[in-house]
């Protein structure tokens, strides 16, 4: 990992978190523009560059801010008219120390703003970027969207900023919604219904910084269904995110509608999620085509050829984390041929022990959490043991998204797992198990 360097000018101490009206707008006034994005764990992974320093930034319509809390693989940043502050994480409980940076140029492609705030949030233990399996540096949402109206294609990976004065487009084949904001961020009204939780049409975050389907939050007017299980739900700043997961029957938007969708009860209840019901995740994004537009309140649904795909949640019971690449020196000796004589074959000599380096890149998949009376439960596994095969294959095969989809295959799926612990190896072997039917 590249040693980083944070640049912090005009450091004071203060607790006013008030941020100046600031837009994006697209060069030369122009009426589109197109940006490619990475799609990890059914989150939108942008380029963005700050101070004309190139970084990764998720895309989460659930925050208000924009923020960065990772600087891997940043030699140097210099951050503008930078002051301490306090900020509350998810739970909303404790807060967090953090740093507001003011008049900062950001750039996402020909899409700019000159006079852009950021808060600078440190996550040693970098929580989210472990999460989603990739380097993550921050997160965008309400102060780039709020400029524009914005196509979401989750098939092509692809999204496309509007001028809204410029935008003329006829959706003619979408369903139009309007939404509701709250704290900068949009909400739709939709409807969850099960047996046993009853019918609730109410509104929900739409929240593309989350890779699940439905949370629902804890509440005196909400029965949490029986047919639940303990689960580690995620990361936040502060880390694991604890809960319950579960389906409910039925769950429609607009006039679509989603049978035996999966849901995930997180553990907290405060006046974060007072005004909503609970947030609509990447898991059921995905499956739209959809126009988001911030200036007129209004969403445009299209589904997809995703739309009928199986609702999938990890089976094996594991939390896992992407701790990056590591690289191992390795010498093997050198192997000469040698043939005498015409008439005699070659040998292979190593005169004097010589040996040549080489370097291996390693992946760092480890164990973050392990929920009760799970699969990975029932086996010697622990909490920071090191993945290093996966199915006979080396983790190196794999990225994270295909490790979590394997987890999440059918149940009776046996799984062969080698760890390393402490510099000792060991396999182990379960099988997968659904939980939620």
């Amino acid at each position: 990992m590249m040693k980083c360097l944070i640049i912090f000018c005009w450091l004071c101490l203060t607790f006013d978190i008030n941020a100046q009206v600031n837009n994006f707008k697209i060069k030369d006034d122009k009426r589109s523009e197109k940006i490619k994005f990475e799609l990890f764990n059914n989150l939108i992974i942008i380029p963005v560059k700050v101070n004309d320093v190139e970084l990764k930034f998720l895309l989460d319509s659930g925050v208000d801010k924009t923020v960065l809390f990772s600087f891997e693989q940043i030699d140097s940043l210099a951050l503008k008219n930078t002051k301490s502050i306090r900020v509350k994480g998810i739970s909303g409980v404790e807060s967090i120390e953090a740093y507001k940076s003011s008049n900062n140029r950001i750039k996402i492609k020909n899409i700019y703003n000159n006079q852009s705030d950021i808060y600078v949030i440190f996550d040693q233990e970098n929580y989210l970027s472990g999460s989603i399996g990739t380097v993550i540096n921050g997160v965008i949402g309400y102060d780039l969207l709020k400029d524009f109206v914005i196509r979401f294609d989750y098939e092509l990976k692809r999204l496309k900023f509007y001028t809204p004065s410029k935008f003329q487009r006829p959706l003619v084949f979408y369903k139009e919604r309007s939404l509701s904001f709250i704290n900068n961020k949009p909400h739709l009204k939709a409807e969850i219904s099960d047996g046993e939780m009853g019918r609730h049409k109410d509104r929900f975050l739409i929240d593309t910084g989350s890779g699940d389907a439905v949370w629902v939050y804890q509440k005196d007017s909400i029965d949490l269904p029986k047919a639940k299980f303990e689960d580690n739900l995620g990361f936040g700043f502060q880390g694991v995110i604890t809960g319950y997961r579960s389906t409910a029957d039925r769950f429609q938007i607009a006039d679509f509608t989603f049978d035996n969708v999966n849901i995930a009860i997180p553990n907290f209840d405060n006046a974060i999620t007072q005004r909503r019901i609970g947030a609509i995740g990447g898991e059921i994004l995905k499956r739209f085509k959809f126009f988001l537009s911030y200036p007129d309140k209004k969403i445009f649904l299209k589904n997809n050829s995703f739309f009928k795909d199986e609702f999938i949640y990890d089976k094996s019971g594991l939390l896992l984390r992407y701790g990056g690449l590591s690289i191992v020196e390795k010498q093997i000796p050198v192997k000469v041929s040698i043939q005498k004589s015409s008439s005699e074959s070659y040998g292979s000599i190593n005169k004097d022990n010589t040996y040549k380096t080489i370097y291996e890149i390693k992946k760092m998949i480890t164990i973050a959490g392990i929920r009760k009376d799970s699969p990975a439960s029932k086996v010697d596994l622990q909490v920071d043991d090191l993945i290093t095969q996966l199915q006979g294959k080396n983790i190196n095969r794999y990225d994270l998204k295909e490790v979590r989809e394997l987890l999440s295959s059918e149940k009776g799926k046996q799984i062969e797992m080698q760890i390393n612990r402490n510099g000792v190896s060991k396999k182990v072997k379960f099988k997968l198990e659904d939980r939620m039917y």
